[in-house]
């Protein structure tokens, strides 16, 4: 029987775009997508539309901020009544502003599943979660991308009260995969077509432009070593979505720094994202906080030699022996860069294993199947 799906979520992120296409559309519903971003981004739009997916612009978070939480609430179940009952509600990164809107109108819905992201765990503290406390305990399925995010999950005190019995952990797939590997095939042409230079390292810092990634911190301990990396090294920085001036103040460093450098400020689509990975010797990660993030997976594939900040676990790749370096603070990076350029051939090939590994664990091939289960599981009421 044909399902009547509300995704609830930022329909300008990746992730939900990800998910649409490789879950969503292999399942036999009608699919309505709830935006509560300001944030909306054309080709992604342009997807749904063809795809015959319904958008609704619903009430965004911006108003939370500006009229406060009893507007927005009031705002967005006024909206979610007049779209109507759903057969599923599935939630996408459950932020505490949307929690109580969704829990005043839970009577719409047959079955809720509320799945996390990362940054709606390890970034919310105990008390703004409690506005998610009625919805948790009222929905169906809950998920988690990482073993990891589950345990720091279960620090948190919400999760005695509600749900210990009704989360999973069940990541996402990666639709890069393929991409990647083509790319990868080719490596200077994938600099060439970027527009780096093929005959230094490409060092790639974060993946987007937000604050939590520490792409300021990170170039000023790199550039702080001077000459030595700069004749070698190029800084690659992704900056979508970060602000003017976190993004002039980046400019200032890496134009006196000697560096080569390139910004990509605008939003990247599949082929360039791809193009990067295969186009990064080494990736810098040492955002705060992670859950295990495509990016990361998607460099690690692509065999990018990924220094990582040993604050971030990953239980997951650990356990089946993924190669991956790691620094206990930003000041011991230029050390760890200069050691990995002087072996990178040997570094490099260490992570050619790791192209199979990631595969098994993290593609949609392997993960989809679990996901369509959730929609037809015992829990869904007829």
């Amino acid at each position: 029987m044909k399902k009547n799906i509300l995704i609830v979520g930022d329909i300008a992120s990746i992730h939900v775009y990800n998910y649409v296409k490789n879950v969503i559309l292999h399942l036999d519903c009608d699919c309505t997508l709830y935006n509560f971003s300001k944030n909306v981004v054309q080709p992604y739009v342009d997807f749904y539309n063809e795809c015959g997916i319904k958008i609704i612009q619903g009430i965004s978070t911006e108003v939370y901020k500006n009229k406060g939480a009893l507007t927005f609430t009031k705002e967005m179940a006024k909206c979610l009544n007049e779209i109507g009952p759903f057969d599923i509600l599935h939630v996408h990164q459950i932020r505490p502003s949307i929690c109580p809107a969704l829990y005043i109108v839970r009577k719409l819905y047959k079955k809720i599943v509320l799945t996390y992201w990362g940054s709606d765990v390890y970034r919310i503290s105990n008390l703004r979660s409690i506005s998610t406390m009625p919805l948790l305990s009222v929905a169906d399925q809950v998920t988690m991308m990482t073993q990891d995010m589950l345990e720091a999950y279960k620090k948190k005190w919400v999760h005695y009260f509600y749900c210990p019995d009704k989360v999973e952990v069940l990541d996402f797939g990666n639709m890069f995969y393929n991409r990647i590997a083509h790319f990868s095939k080719d490596v200077i042409g994938a600099k060439k077509d970027l527009g780096l230079n093929e005959k230094k390292y490409v060092c790639t810092i974060g993946y987007v432009g937000r604050p939590q990634m520490q792409q300021e911190k990170t170039i000023k301990s790199i550039v702080s070593n001077g000459k030595k990396l700069s004749d070698v090294l190029q800084i690659v920085i992704p900056a979508y979505g970060m602000d003017d001036k976190a993004y002039e103040n980046i400019n200032v460093i890496l134009r006196d720094s000697g560096f080569e450098y390139v910004i990509f400020r605008d939003f990247m689509m599949e082929i360039k994202v791809s193009l990067l990975r295969a186009a990064t010797d080494i990736f810098i990660h040492s955002q705060t906080t992670d859950a295990l993030s495509c990016a990361m997976l998607e460099h690690l594939y692509a065999g990018s030699v990924v220094l990582n900040g040993s604050w971030l676990k990953y239980s997951s790749l650990d356990k089946n022996a993924i190669y991956y370096k790691s620094f206990d603070v930003l000041e011991k990076l230029p050390e760890l860069l200069s050691e990995t350029i002087e072996h990178f051939d040997d570094e490099h090939n260490y992570c050619k294993g790791n192209r199979e590994k990631i595969e098994k664990i993290s593609s949609w091939d392997y993960l989809r199947n679990q996901w369509l289960a959730i929609y037809y599981d015992k829990n869904t009421k007829s």
